[in-house]
């Protein structure tokens, strides 16, 4: 028989550090993001969060290994407010309803198994959200290319004013007067036009930003790479800049970055539906914590009458107290002091529970 010897192949190896290196490590499916998740975050998930988790999972396991993706502003964004609002420690009664508190140390987990590191997550979203801290939604739709109506109204004005004055140069320069600093001016205000109407980062007073270019090159792109935390990244920057109504304001937003309406507007019922579930779980255990609480004041109201009466037996077959002494033995009067301040605790409880609002949606 001939023995077949295998030729050698070269592989081209990723130099450490570099983006190719960087994207060969991340995880490819899902059993490999749960089972990166599991080597850093041995605790139990709360069940309401996993769905979060396991939709973090799910739709980033193919995004991140995607040739098209790359890290950015908007992307950070998007995954960490869903982080923030998704992945919260529970409320409870002793620990307060008012605010949700983010669990860091899950989303920690969570990036870790993803093979992003969270404090840089945190601070390019936080970067995203100063940036656009002074903006309106007038500002966003600039940034996208869809001027609004004023803009283009001053544009027209400014363009006749440029024309009139150039047209009054050429007829000085023509009768030999003031030909040269007709000439000046006129050029000048050519420049003042082209600066003041240009599309760039600083025009129209907005100041450049990562996140800007993002918008702009999402908005040229003709086939722009959209997946969840980019939806949940524009999300955010409604909210930012107070864009309502809201539901209108996806279908705005989604045309002038020229996405898919259908898809982005999936997106947000997807948000709203997801919330609207986890907060309701969280509305429940608060209720099983209000209904546990008057339980075992019930029980520790018993107990109090049940002491309250055996004292008065008590009192009725020994003699009368004296000045010095109770008239109960001191076990009973410690069990009953026991008893009653229980109950006071368990009462305080119940009524901070009952009067605590639900946790803000």
């Amino acid at each position: 028989a001939t023995r077949i010897t295998p030729r050698c192949v070269r592989v081209r190896l990723a130099a450490p550090g570099s983006p190719e290196a960087d994207h060969a490590r991340r995880p490819r499916t899902l059993s490999d993001c749960e089972r990166a998740f599991e080597r850093v975050y041995a605790k139990p998930v709360y069940p309401p969060y996993s769905m979060i988790v396991d939709e973090i999972f799910s739709s980033l396991a193919l995004t991140l290994s995607d040739s098209r993706f790359e890290y950015t502003p908007l992307f950070a964004l998007g995954l960490h407010s869903l982080m923030r609002d998704g992945l919260v420690i529970p409320p409870t009664l002793k620990r307060g309803v008012d605010k949700r508190t983010p669990d860091t140390a899950l989303a920690t987990a969570v990036c870790a198994a993803l093979d992003l590191d969270f404090s840089v997550v945190e601070r390019d979203a936080d970067a995203v959200r100063e940036w656009a801290s002074s903006l309106t939604e007038q500002d966003m739709l600039a940034i996208m290319g869809q001027e609004s109506a004023e803009v283009a109204v001053a544009a027209k004005v400014t363009a006749a004013e440029a024309e009139a004055t150039a047209a009054e140069g050429t007829q000085a320069a023509a009768a030999g007067g003031e030909g040269a600093a007709a000439g000046d001016e006129r050029q000048g205000l050519r420049s003042r036009f082209s600066r003041l109407f240009r599309r760039g980062p600083g025009s129209s007073g907005i100041a450049p930003s990562p996140a800007a270019d993002e918008l702009r090159a999402l908005a040229d792109s003709k086939y722009p790479f959209y997946h969840l935390c980019i939806g949940l990244g524009l999300f955010e920057l409604m909210a930012a800049v107070d864009a309502s109504p809201r539901t209108e304001a996806v279908s705005r937003w989604a045309s002038a970055l020229g996405l898919k309406e259908s898809k982005v507007k999936r997106d947000w019922d997807w948000l709203q539906t997801t919330m609207d579930k986890l907060f309701d779980v969280e509305e429940r255990k608060l209720d099983d914590e209000v209904r546990a609480l008057r339980k075992r004041a019930n029980e520790l109201q018993a107990q109090a009458d049940e002491a309250k009466r055996a004292a008065d037996e008590a009192e009725g077959i020994r003699p009368a107290a004296t000045a010095e002494g109770p008239s109960e033995s001191p076990e009973e009067s410690r069990a009953r002091q026991e008893a009653e301040a229980e109950l006071g605790e368990a009462l305080a409880d119940l009524e901070k529970g009952t009067d605590a609002p639900p946790p803000q949606k």
